[in-house]
């Protein structure tokens, strides 16, 4: 009777879950172990929807328990998961591997261990994983974009743009899109709309090439963009059009093509090919002059614009690139400089408990889009960000820029590197260690102290 009961509880926990009625089917799983202690696969579940929830340390709990009861491969390789979002480096590591060495043919365990590689900053041998996991399942988009990233950070630029074209497949588009440009002859009347794609400052980056279009093609070109991006990207020489995100498109567009695809389309295979400006996109003069009595009276010396977060994206990505206000203190105690936030967002409120030295100046709340924003960067000398799209729009502006990178820094800063074969005005800083901010700051703080002098 026992085990009838067990399976029905579990088909009852496994329909409740389809319909959204989670603490129903979490109260059917524990039932189901109360009932059974070796039902490795309710620990699962539990497990699985303790991931779900940010609940990191219980899920670790019972997928263990699921792993005593049942060592198999699957158990293992989403252990490995919960681990990273504890930061168990080693322990994720070889919980990958335990899951690969039980179960060779399991290309997502590859994929995992391979992204996991590339966070602590090993991309030679993540390389070797993803390759793997695409031997084994080649139809697999997720490997094959996280193989581009891992081709692009390590300057291989070929192979990095070609498998970059998978993210299509994990990303599809949920509408119709005129055909794809691949340079097909095109005459003076036609047009093509340039997909902004992902986050602000991959279109900030990438928008650079739709002059390059419009010159080689000599056809009229837009641009698909976020709302908060249109007043900016309209600064862009050699453009006809802006066109808000999900709007039709102007009439004569006969061709699409995604933004991040332009590099594979020219060949721009090393970076010497990159287009390179000081600045590509402009602030608005008439949008400059209305923060001009916010500076009327601040002190001689260095303005400095600071963005300390991200603004969302994916959460454990986001987390390791932001730091908190507080960590800023090093370069409080630099004198003769006056601080600007550029900050939005639930961060933002940092600025009224952060002891750090600095006097802030905080009217980013009057910038309602990145125009806005831009504008306010023209009054600084200097910015300072970590890696979020504030460093691309002043980079893109030629502002000095000081990016701060996590260890595991996105591929576009290409490791260790300290300059930028895409932002001459780019300075990069990246961790020595996993996690150190103390450390960068006060590398930092040592430099802005040459730099004020």
């Amino acid at each position: 009777m026992g085990m009838f009961q067990e399976q029905s509880l579990y088909d009852d926990a496994i329909a409740a879950l389809a319909k959204g009625m989670r603490d129903l089917a979490r109260s059917r799983f524990e039932d189901v172990v109360s009932i059974n202690p070796k039902s490795s696969l309710a620990y699962a579940q539990i497990a699985a929807m303790q991931f779900d929830e940010g609940r990191h340390h219980d899920c670790i709990v019972n997928y263990e328990r699921a792993i005593a009861c049942d060592p198999q491969a699957q158990f293992f390789n989403n252990l490995g998961s919960a681990l990273i979002e504890r930061s168990r480096w080693e322990d994720a590591e070889a919980s990958y591997r335990e899951a690969i060495a039980r179960d060779p043919r399991m290309a997502m365990a590859y994929n995992n261990l391979g992204r996991l590689l590339l966070i602590r900053g090993r991309p030679s041998p993540a390389k070797d994983a993803f390759q793997q996991a695409i031997m084994i399942h080649p139809n697999y988009p997720e490997a094959h974009v996280s193989l581009a990233f891992t081709h692009l950070e390590l300057g291989e630029f070929e192979d990095g743009w070609a498998e970059y074209e998978w993210r299509r497949k994990q990303i599809p588009q949920n509408r119709r899109l005129p055909p794809d440009f691949v340079g097909q002859r095109l005459n003076a009347d036609d047009a093509i709309i340039l997909i902004g794609e992902q986050g602000l400052g991959d279109v900030i980056q990438f928008c650079r090439y739709a002059p390059l279009i419009k010159q080689r093609y000599g056809c009229r070109v837009y641009i698909e963009v976020n709302p908060l991006l249109i007043g900016l990207i309209g600064t862009l020489d050699g453009i006809d059009g802006v066109v808000r995100y999900g709007y039709p498109f102007p009439g004569d567009v006969k061709y699409s093509l995604m933004l991040m695809s332009c590099p594979l389309l020219f060949g721009h295979y090393s970076e010497g090919n990159f287009p390179k400006s000081q600045s590509y996109l402009r602030a608005e003069p008439s949008r400059s002059k209305l923060f001009l009595p916010y500076f009327k009276d601040m002190p001689a010396g260095p303005r400095i614009g600071m963005c300390w977060a991200g603004g969302g994206g994916i959460p454990s990505a986001d987390k390791r690139r932001s730091t908190n206000l507080s960590t800023w203190a090093p370069l409080g105690e630099v004198e003769d400089v006056s601080w600007v936030s550029l900050q939005k967002g639930d961060p933002a409120k940092q600025l009224k408990a952060a002891r750090t030295g600095m006097t802030i100046l905080n009217v980013i709340d009057d910038c309602a889009d990145m125009a806005d924003t831009a504008a306010l960067i023209m009054h600084c000398d200097l910015v300072i960000t970590v890696d979020t799209a504030i460093a691309h729009l002043s980079a893109a502006l030629g502002k000095p820029t000081w990016v701060l990178s996590r260890r595991d820094a996105c591929w576009r800063w290409l490791g260790d590197r300290r300059d930028s074969p895409w932002y001459p005005t780019v300075r990069h800083y990246r961790q020595k260690k996993f996690g150190d901010w103390d450390g960068l700051m006060t590398e930092v703080a040592g430099d802005l102290r040459e730099y004020v002098k």
